[in-house]
């Protein structure tokens, strides 16, 4: 008995599953259509893409602009998953685990201080759009870290780098890559996972965090962000974005996490 090639497709795609079941996903940019049009929105007032030799990435790379002490709270929206915005979703279709990696440069009269937000994945109810609990990429005193919140109640709970030797801090004048994986928790159980790896150096692992308390709530929005705290700095600046990519697999490697091998599929019989 033969098979079509779509068949045979399917079937693979039936038994090990598909690599992205999640819509929107895998969303990459680098900026290279020379705006911002693979975002949905956002404050972006204070953002361009710029075409210069510098840029990570290509050719381009966004280019935020902060004033000195001021508060900026200048993002880019991206929806994916079972987030309202997106039309109506089951919970199948819900992202339970994902990887993001991003590029970031400060020019050199940046001084670290305070902290600053570079990326937000939020996470909601699938019914409307209300934020209920936040993964936040930061720069908090000079030094990478994660936090995660409990938005509803203002509670943040911040994962400092625990491994990997000595903190990796923020280079004004270079650029850094950052790469988050981070996993759901059980609803009611301490069992999530977030890592953080700063230039391919794993330097953030938690295994025992509560993302969503007892919630099956789920991960849908992405941000791009440039939130300043106005200690951050006394002087204006320049903070370089490049090289976007979430998914729900390791973009250095295609392969889910924890993920068990797929079992042989019997193509002719």
């Amino acid at each position: 008995m033969k098979y079509s090639h779509t068949i045979i497709f399917g079937l693979l795609l039936l038994v090990s599953g598909s690599a992205y079941s999640v819509q929107g996903l895998p969303f990459t940019t680098s900026f290279e259509s020379g705006d911002l049009s693979d975002w949905f929105w956002g404050n972006d007032a204070n953002t361009t893409v710029i075409n210069t030799a510098d840029a990570y990435d290509g050719n381009y790379c966004a280019q935020i602009n902060y004033s000195a002490t001021e508060n900026w709270d200048n993002y880019l929206d991206y929806y994916f998953g079972d987030h309202v915005s997106i039309g109506s979703h089951t919970r199948g279709e819900a992202a339970n685990e994902l990887w993001l990696k991003l590029s970031v440069k400060y020019d050199e009269r940046f001084t670290p201080s305070g902290k600053q937000k570079l990326a937000l994945v939020n996470f909601t109810n699938g019914v409307d759009s209300q934020r209920r609990y936040q993964v936040i990429v930061y720069n908090y005193q000079g030094e990478y870290a994660i936090e995660h919140s409990y938005i509803n109640d203002w509670r943040f709970f911040l994962l400092p780098q625990n491994v990997g030797g000595a903190a990796s801090p923020v280079r004004p004048g270079q650029w850094d890559t950052l790469k988050v994986y981070f996993r759901n928790n059980t609803p009611g159980a301490s069992d999530g996972i977030v890592r953080m790896w700063v230039n391919n150096v794993l330097k953030v692992e938690y295994t025992n965090v509560n993302l969503r308390e007892s919630t099956n709530f789920n991960p849908n929005k992405l941000i791009l962000s440039s939130w300043v705290d106005n200690r951050v700095t006394t002087e204006n600046g320049i903070i370089y974005h490049d090289d976007y990519y979430l998914g729900e697999t390791d973009p250095d490697s295609g392969a889910p996490a924890n993920a068990p091998p797929s079992p042989p599929v019997l193509l002719n019989q």
